[in-house]
């Protein structure tokens, strides 16, 4: 399984909430991020070769599975103990294919008729975004294919923004992630990668958004930034 070259994984620091964080996020959030995730699902076609970064313990990966038909799925974790406990959700399923790594662990030629990021986007910082993560996976969708993307969405209230802050201090602390501030994600999806918003979703009082954008026919080169 091809390794991530840099020696790093900036998310990786989460195989050490790997047993909570499902918990966790059912006492904070209720079902709501597992609503927000599954939004679209019927959208993706039949026979689809899938992509899912970051899907940690694999709850998503099951709902895929089941709802989607698709003809196979790459499962990229950095977390290797999320990466077990996905692996134990569908045992002998020969169409998921598992990988520990991130993005740098993608093949230069595989190329996906979607791809889902959910809950991946806010770790990193919108330099590491721009440099690196997304342009990578645009490479690796195909033109005409469609990104799914489920995330927190700029917080409107006092309330929110306090939320938002504390969830960063906490992963920050507990598994080490890069961001510091939610990073205006919706924005580089469509002018940084120049993706068509085909449809979209607010949750939980507009603090999640969930949508799906799309690739042009003919796309075009993002290139990999190193400042």
């Amino acid at each position: 399984m091809p390794e991530d070259p840099s020696g790093t994984n900036p998310d990786s620091g989460f195989d050490r909430v790997a047993p909570f964080y499902d918990a966790l996020a059912r006492l904070v959030f209720g079902n709501v991020l597992n609503e927000a995730q599954a939004a679209f699902l019927p959208v993706v076609m039949p026979e689809a070769k899938i992509l899912i970064v970051g899907g940690g313990s694999g709850w998503l990966l099951e709902q895929i599975l089941t709802t989607c038909a698709p003809r196979k799925v790459v499962y990229l974790e950095a977390s290797g103990r999320m990466l077990h406990r996905a692996r134990r959700r569908v045992r002998e399923d020969r169409r998921v294919h598992f990988r520990h790594g991130t993005e740098r662990s993608l093949l230069p030629d595989e190329q996906f008729d979607a791809v889902f990021t959910p809950f991946v986007l806010d770790l990193f910082s919108e330099k590491r975004l721009v440099g690196h993560l997304l342009p990578s996976l645009y490479a690796a969708l195909r033109p005409g294919g469609k990104w799914f993307c489920t995330d927190f969405f700029r917080p409107d209230t006092a309330w929110k923004a306090f939320l938002l802050q504390s969830m960063y201090r906490f992963f920050r602390l507990t598994a080490s992630i890069e961001a510091r501030r939610l990073p205006d994600w919706p924005r580089l999806l469509e002018e940084e990668l120049r993706l068509s918003r085909v449809a979209d979703r607010l949750f939980w009082k507009g603090f999640i958004r969930s949508g799906v954008w799309e690739k042009a026919a003919v796309g075009f080169s993002v290139p990999l930034r190193t400042d």
